[in-house]
């Protein structure tokens, strides 16, 4: 898999870690690569109308808060919000490289079942005349 959203942030590290320990010609190269990666990076911003809500992308919980801006790799991702009470929703996104995209889910309560009648309940019609 490419993590190109992982590779820039390990760049964005060794260059920050290394400070001027690093060879002025290999900062150079490092950043060069970086710029390139950011080329295959997508930024989406997911709103929810639901305080709280949890946001997954590809199965993986994001912790960044709802409404800011989350850096993915392009291609396409699948984006899942639930909340406790509420349906949870899912959207599958085809992101381009450098795209930035806001994601609007409208979650909906979830209904309790009626309590004290069956899920399937028949009613006989009474019969009247011929048959």
């Amino acid at each position: 898999m490419h993590d190109y959203v992982g590779a820039v942030r390990e760049f964005e590290l060794y260059l920050s870690e290394g400070g001027s320990e690093i060879p002025e010609e290999q900062r150079k190269q490092v950043s060069a690569e970086i710029d390139l990666l950011r080329k295959r990076i997508a930024t989406i911003t997911i709103e929810v109308n639901v305080p709280g809500a949890e946001v997954y992308i590809d199965g993986t919980r994001v912790t960044t808060p709802v409404g800011e801006s989350i850096k993915v790799n392009t291609g396409t991702r699948k984006v899942e919000v639930s909340a406790d009470g509420y349906e949870s929703a899912r959207k599958s996104l085809e992101l381009l490289g450098e795209e930035n995209r806001r994601v609007a889910f409208e979650l909906v309560k979830k209904v309790a079942p009626l309590v004290g009648v069956p899920a399937e309940t028949t009613v006989e019609k009474e019969r009247t005349g011929a048959w």
